[in-house]
Formats: structure tokens, sequence, C-alpha cells
């Protein structure tokens, strides 16, 4: 529950957010990595993080106290996007396609075959393992581990996909640029349906469901949240002071962490209302979030990776 972490606040209600703890810090920088803006983070079932920046893919191996370069067979370096499968392997989507490692980010191979729009954005991957990319030309659908690529189009207004997520009964929603908002994929991704709504004219940068299937979706304009498989939509911004929201992450918990320009915002209340949690974030652009097995989460700046210094369990 944030013990220690968050001050208790005499009177609060069941729907207000605990104010931080001034004299505490929430974060903790890491010592890396070195390879500029940390635009993506991935964290295995052995608690190795993985970060994605403008220099490549950086590892570390002990919870963020030491990170090395992890390229090698990597010919693009900009790394927008990072996921792993349940065998461990990593997928990284940078502008020139999907690379994949085996042995945990010691060696890259491209795999592209079929993927006709190589500039990825977003990728996904559902329980049955078929892996989903999000381009500027819209999804594309691997079912062979990213051997092979088929795109998957029908429906989908918009063909720039900026996030994508996957929620327990497999459906796909998708976030789109050109203010046309979320699409939804009932059937694996072979055709999409509109579920804007309350959401249109908005660009969707970042998705996240939670255990209840609720689906967030972080805006220029804030967080919108669907409690009803993105049918109807509801702003959830109070105490949100920097709207711009890039990163969304939700911890076993349920505790909400929305990634912005301004920081690092929680809600305990699923998203009614926020608080900010900036103490000892030196740099408040945060570009990803990423909690692993213990609670902790992580943020990927501009100036780095930050870890916060207890579990958010």
């Amino acid at each position: 529950m944030l013990l220690g972490i968050i001050a208790a606040v005499s009177g609060c209600g069941k729907d207000d957010v605990a104010a931080p703890n001034a004299n505490e810090k929430f974060w903790l920088k890491t010592n890396g990595p070195t390879g500029g803006s940390v635009s993506s983070l991935a964290i295995n079932s052995s608690g190795h993080i993985f970060a994605g920046t403008v220099g490549g893919v950086f590892r570390s191996v002990n919870n963020g106290n030491t990170w090395r370069q992890a390229n090698s067979g990597l010919t693009t370096s900009n790394v927008r996007t990072l996921a792993i499968n349940s065998s461990g392997h990593i997928f990284a989507g940078t502008p020139g396609g999907v690379f994949r490692s085996m042995n945990n980010g010691d060696a890259w191979t491209p795999v592209n075959t079929g993927l006709t729009t190589p500039s990825v954005n977003t990728l996904a991957i559902n329980s049955s393992g078929h892996i989903f990319v999000g381009t500027v030309g819209g999804v594309f659908r691997s079912v062979n581990n990213g051997d092979s690529w088929t795109q998957v189009n029908t429906g989908l207004i918009s063909t720039i996909v900026l996030t994508l997520a996957i929620n327990s009964s497999g459906h796909i929603f998708a976030g789109t640029w050109s203010g046309v908002g979320v699409f939804r994929s009932e059937n694996n991704g072979d055709s999409w349906t509109p579920v804007n709504n309350e959401l249109a004219n908005t660009d969707v940068l970042a998705l996240a469901i939670n255990s209840s299937g609720h689906v967030f979706a972080g805006t220029w304009g804030g967080v919108f949240r669907s409690e009803n498989s993105g049918d109807s939509w509801v702003q959830a911004n109070t105490g949100l002071t920097a709207p711009s929201v890039n990163a969304l992450a939700i911890s076993s918990g349920g505790h909400i962490f929305a990634g912005t320009y301004g920081g690092a915002f929680r809600s305990d209340n699923n998203g009614d209302s926020w608080a900010q949690v900036n103490t000892g974030l030196i740099n408040t652009i945060v570009l990803a979030l990423a909690i692993n097995s213990n609670g902790y989460i992580f943020a990927g700046t501009w100036g780095g990776v930050f870890r916060s210094v207890k579990s958010t369990n």
C-alpha cells in the first residue's frame, strides 16, 4: 500500500488520494542508461530490465544499479518500444522494423517478413503468444513468434497506431493519432471497431488495463477511463496538473501511475483523483513506465531511468 512513501492524511476519504510525504523521496535515480532519452521499458520474469533508447537497448540485471548496452545485431539504434513473451524472447520496435532476441538481449535478429510498414511505434503480445505491432501503416500480427507478419487493418480508420493493450478476454485496444481515438478488436485483430464516443478528436498516446478490465487512455488532454470495454469513456483528470500523458502503468495493488511532461502522478482510486509523485525525480519528462514483480516502478525519462524507493504494491 505504499507504506512509508505516502503520509496518512487526516480525514482522507475513500475517494481521495493521500499526499506524498514531502520529507521522503519517492524516486531514486539508477546508474544509467547512457543512451539518451528512454522511450520504452520492459522487465522479464527474472527481473532483468530492458531500456529502449535513441542509442539502442540497455540491460540491467541488478535492479538498475548498473546497465550494459545490448545492441549486437541491432542495426537501428532508435528503440521506441519493447515487449517480452512468455518464453523470454524480447522484441524491439524501431523505425526500421522489429528485432528479436532469444538470448536475453545478447544478440538481435531482424524479423520483418511481411511487415510492409516497418516504422513501429508499439508492441503487444497476447496470451497465445501472438504479437501485434502498431505502425504508421496500421496493425500487423505475427502468429509465429515474429517470423512473418500479416497486416490486420479492417475497420481501422486511422492507420497511425501509437499504443496497444490487450485485456484478459483477448480484446485488443489500439490508440491512434489523427484525432480518431481508440479502436477495439474482439477477433484477434481480424477487424476493428471504433470505441471513441467521448474520445473524439483525441490522440491516444498510452493505454493500460487493470485487473477489473477497466481501460485507461492517456492523451494530450489527460486520462480517460472506460469501465465497459471502451463502449463509453469518462475523463479522469482531477489533480492531474500535467495533462499530456505519455505512459501508464498499473501495480498489482491497483495503483495507477501516469507519466507526463510534468513528472509522475499516482491514483489510488481508479483514476478519480491524482497526486503528483515527483520527489527525487530529477528529470520530469516521463516517457515510459514499468513495474516489476516486487512492485517497484521504473520510469524512463529524458535523463535516464528512475526507480521507486519502495514497492508500490
